[in-house]
């Protein structure tokens, strides 16, 4: 009797070891709880996700080199945002993951949302950086949707604390949920923000006991033509800050991460901004200020137009304003300029090593200039 009732608890065992494992391995409608997991994005929200995350579609135009660089490719990207796979194709990311260009793009119109046509690309989740129109939809469909958000930070500058857009921080989150969706080791999510850490500390030391009336006076327009200038809670003061510099525009804050309008070029004037720097967001090129070209704009009275101290934004994986992976590069690059006598980085050495190291791809002389020249349209 003993022994038929140790068969009878063995068989048991065994049946229910081998359900679960099978409904494990099948992968049924939903994954099975023990296969599915669950991430936190940006909001604070608990997303459940399948086990296995073979496709993924996004909205945020700098997410794809964040896959790229946590994957090693582009293989499980199926849908971009037109605007992402257009600054692929103009940037060096498409040539290392030429697969983006093959993804679908049809899915958006700006912000709206055809959930239709996302569905048929069959992802197994959706980043988006926003509600867009028709997101109502896709909750129906049961699509899991990851949000990723800006960050602010906190700094002390010039005596006081102040509150900002961060593009590190926002990329250090970014960077983090992403890698929790793909299954990407801790240890290479972090590996970027380690020497992002070291060139921030770097320049810091080296600028510390500059006085604030001898720093370099820093404006970093937006975009020209519509007086849009990057305020003192932007990007923009978290760029000019950590390189030493003082922002011309660190009093006028507006609710937006990347810029603020100004009332008219006249307060250009006032600041006489020693250097000038031009985002990717508009075609304004550094010719353009030194030829006056940008109606209702004479530049010439100013230290920037001068000293030839007008600098176009590089674009690298990804524009360098905004959050980006080329965050060191563009710590790097600025310090250099603001103050050359201090610092030497060969930025073709700087930027050829970086992109072997992190992206394993061997950028060309032609492919390094174009990123530290990129072309003057910048609306992707």
């Amino acid at each position: 009797m003993k022994k038929i009732l140790l068969y009878l608890l063995i068989s048991l065992l065994f049946f229910v070891v081998s359900c679960g494992k099978t409904a494990s391995e099948q992968g049924v409608s939903g994954q099975s709880e023990s296969r599915s997991f669950s991430v936190t994005d940006s909001r604070g929200e608990t997303v459940e996700l399948p086990g296995e995350i073979k496709s993924i579609a996004a909205f945020p135009a700098p997410l794809p080199h964040i896959i790229v660089y946590l994957d090693g490719n582009a293989e499980r990207i199926k849908g971009l945002h037109p605007l992402a796979k257009k600054a692929a194709e103009v940037s060096v990311l498409s040539r290392i993951a030429p697969s983006l260009l093959e993804a679908e793009d049809n899915f958006l119109t700006g912000s709206l949302l055809n959930t239709e046509e996302l569905l048929k690309i069959k992802p197994d989740v959706f980043f988006t950086d926003q509600v867009l129109q028709g997101m109502d939809k896709l909750k129906e469909s049961g699509l899991p949707v990851i949000y990723l958000g800006l960050e602010k930070d906190r700094m002390n500058y010039r005596g006081k604390e102040i509150e900002f857009y961060s593009p590190e921080k926002s990329i250090r989150g970014w960077v983090d949920i992403t890698a929790a969706v793909l299954g990407t080791e801790k240890k290479k999510a972090a590996a970027i923000f380690e020497e992002w850490d070291s060139v921030k500390k770097e320049i810091a030391e080296k600028t510390a006991s500059i006085p604030d009336e001898k720093k370099k006076k820093i404006l970093i327009v937006f975009k020209a033509a519509g007086n849009m200038v990057a305020g003192g809670n932007s990007f923009g003061q978290y760029w000019i800050a950590s390189t030493g510099g003082i922002n011309c525009a660190d009093e006028v804050t507006a609710n937006h991460p990347a810029m603020v309008k100004i009332a008219d070029f006249e307060q250009v004037l006032k600041w006489n901004p020693d250097i000038v720097y031009l985002t990717n967001f508009a075609e304004t090129m550094p010719e353009d200020i030194y030829g006056n070209k940008i109606q209702g704009q004479d530049w010439s009275g100013t230290s920037a137009y001068k000293n030839r101290a007008v600098y176009k934004i590089p674009l690298g994986n990804y524009r360098w304003y905004p959050p980006s992976l080329d965050g060191p590069l563009m710590l790097k690059w600025m310090a250099v300029k603001n103050y050359p006598g201090l610092f030497n980085w060969d930025m073709y050495r700087e930027i050829r090593e970086y992109y072997k190291k992190y992206f394993n791809y061997a950028l060309t002389d032609v492919e390094i200039h174009n990123i530290l020249n990129p072309a003057g349209s910048g609306n992707f």
